[in-house]
């Protein structure tokens, strides 16, 4: 009779996408989804990839990842520490160099649980995001950091008035 009601509390402590309850607490800048996947979730990750073997590679620490038409490069960073296929940062850039890696997302664009995604404008993204906690060489970058030493970053280059790459995640500490 005790587990009845410990399964509800486990219900009710997460919210309609699927992310504990804390999350309403973190600043509004705070996103950890990209496409489906999620900051250290391996889960995720395997899901959204279709795999399950290790896709770090070795050498980097980090796995390239082009959307459906390869115009668009997500690399994901692991840490040290990390368990296999769980990530700390997602870097999303045009793929200028037309690299091509091993996997790709059969999505039209990356694009994270916020909404973000490249060729918004720095007006989007301050709706979205809010006041960053600093702007950098002309406002072309707007960097966003949780306070008390707490690790999570989000980076936002803009070119042209349009953002043209990003990077959030946690820090290695």
């Amino acid at each position: 009779m005790r587990t009845l009601p410990l399964i509800i509390g486990v219900f009710l402590a997460w919210n309609s996408v699927g992310q504990p309850m804390q999350d309403k607490h973190r600043p509004q800048f705070y996103d950890s989804t990209l496409n489906g996947l999620r900051l250290r979730d391996r889960a995720s990750i395997e899901r959204i990839m279709g795999i399950t073997d290790n896709i770090v590679d070795h050498e980097t620490e980090q796995t390239e990842i082009v959307n459906e038409s390869g115009n668009q490069l997500l690399t994901m960073i692991f840490h040290p520490g990390d368990v296999i296929n769980e990530f700390s940062e997602f870097k999303i850039e045009y793929n200028k160099e037309r690299k091509l890696p091993k996997f790709r997302i059969y999505e039209k664009e990356f694009i994270t649980g916020k909404g973000i995604r490249l060729g918004i404008t720095k007006e989007q993204l301050l709706k979205t995001l809010g006041e960053p906690k600093e702007k950098k060489q002309d406002a072309w970058l707007y960097y966003y950091k949780q306070k008390n030493g707490l690790l999570y970053f989000g980076n936002y280059y803009f070119k042209d008035e349009m953002l043209d790459g990003f990077w959030f995640g946690e820090e290695y500490p």
